[in-house]
């Protein structure tokens, strides 16, 4: 059993350090970018720093959405009590990508990053905000991190790091060389 220590791949995430993906959607069956990131309001996952064992865990919850368009936009941020502690991030999906950014969408801002993209299947890969380049390696990792075992998670490349993302969870760990830097301790879906 492998344990996967993980990390924050740009600057413009390392804020989120906790890169979560977010899906919209109304159907009864969950498209690849729902199983890979569930996200509704109320979600809460939170994440500690195993490389600086001295930082607090960070909690990131889901706080709130509004519909723009045809897009429903989820508005996430890391949390001090019930308050976000600083401007939250949007996320949404569409056109088959799961985008994070810190403008609203309907800004017409180009200030996003992909952080997955369907198909969700190996070899998958993208260019995404800031020049970064994501790809996914692997949709069978078995994940062993503080809030449990996980089979069948996607691992997503993005330079030197990898994200790995467990169906119905969501994104589990970011790692560097194999080791984590940041690790999923514990989680609440709605």
């Amino acid at each position: 059993m492998r344990r996967i220590r993980l990390p924050i791949h740009t600057a413009q995430l390392a804020v989120f350090g906790l890169v979560v993906v977010a899906v919209s959607g109304c159907s009864q069956t969950k498209s690849e970018l729902e199983l890979c990131q569930p996200l509704s309001v109320g979600n809460t996952w939170v994440y500690g720093y195993p490389s600086a064992p001295a930082r607090p865990p960070d909690t990131f919850r889901v706080y709130g959405s509004y519909r723009w368009h045809d897009i429903t936009i989820y508005r996430a941020a890391t949390m001090k009590g019930d308050q976000p502690q600083w401007d939250s991030l949007r996320m949404y999906v569409t056109n088959g990508e799961l985008r994070v950014a810190y403008s609203p969408p309907e800004n017409d801002s180009n200030d996003y990053v992909v952080i997955l993209k369907e198909p969700i299947e190996v070899g998958n890969a993208w260019l995404s905000g800031g020049g970064g380049s994501f790809s996914i390696t692997s949709t069978a990792e078995h994940c062993v991190v503080t809030a449990g075992t996980f089979d069948k998670c996607v691992a997503v490349r993005d330079g030197d790091y990898t994200e790995y993302y467990a169906p119905g969870v969501g994104r589990l760990a970011v790692a560097r060389d194999g080791v984590n830097a940041v690790e999923l301790l514990s989680y609440t879906l709605k």
